[in-house]
């Protein structure tokens, strides 16, 4: 009995199952390089950022930093508090993938102790 049309009625099934999880891997992968890129900025500016702390519009150029590196957020997604230590977060929403309405949230927080700039995540 020749089996060469049920192998392929099988495997027309499964494609899409195969390409979602493809697909699914991909979009995993992609966000977890962004992630990484996103919190190596954030720690590049936290430590320019507390070595000028007296900056006028220090906020402001703070801000500007990060989204030279990502020109597709905007100000809204980025909070940024200044005391003696600087606070910054960062709201990344993901509307076009296959896992939609995810929101990825970076806190990171850093102050100068002993002359040292110390950087936490939160």
């Amino acid at each position: 009995m020749n089996e060469k049309g049920q192998t392929l009625v099988l495997f027309l099934f499964l494609l899409p199952l195969i390409l979602f999880l493809f697909l699914s891997f991909y979009d995993m992968g992609t966000r977890a390089l962004e992630k990484r890129k996103m919190e190596k900025t954030i720690e590049e500016i936290l430590e320019y950022g507390l070595n000028n702390l007296g900056e006028e519009n220090l906020s402001e150029t703070l801000a500007n930093r990060f989204l030279q590196e990502f020109p597709t957020m905007n100000e809204r997604d980025i909070e940024i508090e200044i005391s003696d230590t600087i606070h910054i977060t960062v709201f990344k929403r993901y509307t076009r993938s296959l896992l939609k309405n995810q929101t990825l949230e970076l806190s990171y927080e850093g102050e100068i102790i002993n002359g040292k700039v110390q950087i936490v995540k939160e």
